[in-house]
């Protein structure tokens, strides 16, 4: 079991040579050796996986509410509990995403494709992304597009051990663009978004943020 918390990343090499790296927050659930017709690990969190090619023995990641397979190939598969989306980014190759509370449709996503479903409506929807862009958090970087303040907000808390606290409505329904760098602390993140969100403050209290609108 490979484990990041808060505040951290972490990353492992399979006994396939598969590479996984953990966003914060994170948990993968893996065997020590991949033994049957398919290789199979439990995520819960944000994983970046690299797939070692063995067309034999599909590569499956299950989470609570998806399920993506690979033969070869790189993406990235967002699941954390009790966030109000759920993402599968892919990069190279090709993944199969099954929904299971959608329906029994598959869909298959070729690079540069993110499937992103909504559990509350039981609804899936394709985008074009780059993908590159979204796994970058490997490298250190936060990059959102068309983004609500919770999104941003709960990634923000993951990054940097904190709670951030807000209210307002008009938060929720927000759709920020923004790319945060690697060597930004979080009261540079902050004064980023106060710049985006018209007449928005914030105060840190230790480990608490409180975000007004």
């Amino acid at each position: 079991n490979l484990v990041a918390d808060y505040g951290q990343t972490s990353s492992i090499t399979l006994e396939d040579g598969t590479k996984v790296s953990l966003n914060a927050g994170s948990s993968l659930l893996y065997p020590k050796s991949f033994d049957g017709d398919n290789r199979i690990v439990y995520l819960s969190g944000e994983g970046n996986f690299n797939v070692a090619k063995d067309p034999s023995r599909p590569f499956i990641v299950k989470t609570a509410y998806m399920d993506v397979q690979a033969l070869g190939t790189s993406f990235c598969v967002q699941s954390y509990t009790g966030e109000r989306t759920m993402r599968t980014t892919l990069k190279e190759g090709k993944v199969k995403v099954s929904v299971p509370a959608a329906g029994e449709k598959s869909y298959i996503l070729d690079p540069d494709m993110q499937l992103i479903y909504r559990p509350s409506k039981k609804s899936v929807a394709l985008a074009r992304v780059d993908a590159e862009k979204v796994m970058s958090w490997e490298e250190g970087f936060l990059t959102f597009s068309n983004a609500s303040f919770p999104e941003i907000a709960s990634d923000l808390e993951r990054r940097f051990d904190v709670s951030i606290s807000y209210s307002s409505e008009n938060l929720r329904r927000s759709a920020l663009n923004v790319r945060f760098m690697p060597d930004e602390t979080l009261e540079d993140a902050l004064d980023v978004l106060t710049l985006l969100i018209p007449e928005s403050r914030y105060k840190v209290d230790g480990s608490r943020v409180y975000f007004r609108f």
